[in-house]
C-alpha cells in the first residue's frame, strides 16, 4: 500500500525519510507529491499537515517528560531492550495518548521483569491500568518478548505490525537484542524492501530456565491476568496486552 493512503488513515504526513522506508517497492516515485517542511505531501494528506507537526511537539513532551523512568526500567539487570512504540514512536500523539512501550527481557526471566516494571511505574504514579478512563502520558506496559522468542507469530505478520516493528523508538538496547529483534523477522522486508538491511540475527543462544522467584511471580501474574483477560495474547515467551487494537481498523 502507497504510505501516503497508509498514513493518511492516521491522519499522519510522513516525512521523506518515512516515505522511502515505507514504501512497498524498490523504486520509490518522483512525482504525484511534493515537499512541504520535510513532509511528503499529496491532495491525499494535505489537510494532516499542521496536526502532524502540532502532533509533533506534543509527542516530544510526553518523551522529555517520562524518558527518565523508561530509561530506568531499562537499567534493570532483566530487561535487554525498551522501545516506544505507538504514535509517540511516530511523533503523532495527542494531548490524551499514553505511551507504549515494548519490552525485551532476559530468557527465563519475562515475568520478573514485568513484575519490576509495573513496580516502577506505579511507585511513580505512571502506569495505565485497564480501568483507567484518563491516562495522558501514562506507560502502558502492553508487550513483552523473552529474549529467546523473537519471532512475531504467523498470523500476527501483518503489514500494521511490520510498520510498528520498524518504527520502533529504541530507548535502550542491550548486545544488540533490537538487531537480533529484526534480524529474526525479516519477513518485515517482504512489506517494506527498502527498509534498512544492514540489521542482521547474531548466533546467541539465550535458553534460559526458569529460577523459583520466575515461577511464583509468573504465576501470580497470570492469576490476575485470568481475572479479566479478554483478547490478551500470553504464552510462556511473549505478551501481548493492547487496550486498544488499531491492528483491527488499520488500512488493508
Amino acid at each position: 500500500m502507497d504510505p501516503l493512503k497508509y498514513f493518511a488513515h492516521f491522519k499522519y504526513v510522513p516525512t521523506w525519510e518515512e516515505y522511502q522506508r515505507f514504501y512497498p517497492r524498490r523504486n520509490v516515485p518522483k512525482t504525484g507529491y511534493s515537499l512541504k517542511m520535510g513532509r511528503v505531501v499529496s491532495r491525499l494528506n494535505e489537510r494532516y499537515l499542521t496536526g502532524t507537526l502540532k502532533r509533533k511537539k506534543i509527542s516530544e513532551g510526553k518523551l522529555k517528560r517520562r524518558r527518565w523512568l523508561v530509561e530506568l526500567m531499562g537499567r534493570l539487570p532483566w530487561v535487554r531492550y525498551v522501545g516506544v512504540s505507538g504514535t509517540v514512536s511516530m511523533l503523532n500523539a495527542a494531548e490524551a495518548d499514553d505511551i507504549d512501550l515494548f519490552i525485551i527481557t532476559a530468557a527465563g526471566r519475562l515475568w520478573t521483569a514485568r513484575f519490576f516494571c509495573i513496580v516502577l511505574a506505579s511507585i511513580f504514579g505512571m502506569r495505565r491500568r485497564p480501568e483507567d478512563k484518563e491516562f495522558r502520558d501514562k506507560l502502558c506496559l502492553n508487550l513483552f518478548f523473552s529474549e529467546d522468542d523473537l519471532s512475531i507469530p504467523k498470523f500476527k505478520r501483518t503489514e500494521y505490525v511490520a510498520h510498528e516493528m520498524l518504527q520502533l523508538m529504541t530507548i535502550v538496547n542491550k548486545d544488540s537484542t533490537l538487531e537480533r529483534f529484526i534480524g529474526t523477522n525479516k519477513w518485515v522486508f517482504g512489506f517494506f524492501p527498502n527498509a534498512d538491511k544492514d540489521l542482521r540475527i547474531k548466533n546467541q543462544k539465550t535458553k534460559a530456565k526458569e529460577n523459583a522467584v520466575e515461577k511464583v511471580l509468573k504465576k501470580w501474574q497470570l492469576h490476575l491476568i485470568d481475572r479479566r483477560r479478554t483478547r490478551e495474547i500470553v504464552t510462556g515467551t511473549q505478551l501481548w496486552f493492547f487496550p486498544e487494537d488499531y491492528e483491527q481498523n488499520a488500512p488493508r
